[in-house]
C-alpha cells in the first residue's frame, strides 16, 4: 500500500504543477481509502484514540491555517489527515517534516533567483512525495 500511496502522490504532484490546485475528484478517494485504512488500524491493532489523535492532528493544522488565510494549501492538509491516520503520526510527522524543509530551501532559492518576488505560489505536494520516498527509503 506504500508504494501505492507513493504513486498517487506523484499523480498529485503533477497535478498541483500543472494547476497549481489539486481536484477534488483526485484528492478525496485516495484520503477516504487512507482513512478507512486507519479506522481498521485503530481497532484491529488496539491502538488508543491518543494516538488516532496525534495522527490527525498534522493535517487538522494544515486545514485550520488554510481555513485563517494562510498561505497554505487545503489539500495538503486533507491529505496528511489521511497520510496520518493510513500509516500513523511518525510517518506522517517526518514526511510533513521533509516536504516544509524541501519547500523551505526551493523558497530560498526561487527568493535569491528573483522568481516572481514573495508571492510566488509554490505547489507542496512535491515536496511532500519528496519527504515520503524519503521516508519510504528508511
Amino acid at each position: 500500500m506504500k508504494i501505492v500511496t507513493f504513486l498517487y502522490l506523484i499523480l498529485l504532484s503533477i497535478s498541483d504543477l500543472k494547476t497549481k490546485t489539486v481536484s477534488k475528484r483526485i484528492l478525496f478517494p485516495g484520503v477516504m481509502v487512507l482513512c478507512g485504512m486507519g479506522t481498521v488500524r485503530m481497532f484491529t491493532c488496539g491502538e488508543s484514540v491518543w494516538e488516532w489523535i496525534a495522527c490527525l492532528t498534522p493535517g487538522l493544522v494544515f486545514v485550520i491555517l488554510s481555513f485563517l488565510g494562510a498561505s497554505v494549501g487545503r489539500a495538503d492538509g486533507y491529505f496528511l489527515i489521511g497520510l496520518g491516520l493510513g500509516f500513523g503520526s511518525e510517518i506522517c510527522l517526518k514526511t510533513m517534516g521533509l516536504g516544509l524543509l524541501f519547500s523551505a530551501l526551493f523558497g530560498i532559492f526561487a527568493l535569491c533567483k528573483g522568481w516572481n518576488g514573495r508571492r510566488y505560489k509554490i505547489p507542496f505536494f512535491p515536496f511532500l512525495t519528496a519527504g515520503y520516498l524519503i521516508c519510504l527509503l528508511n
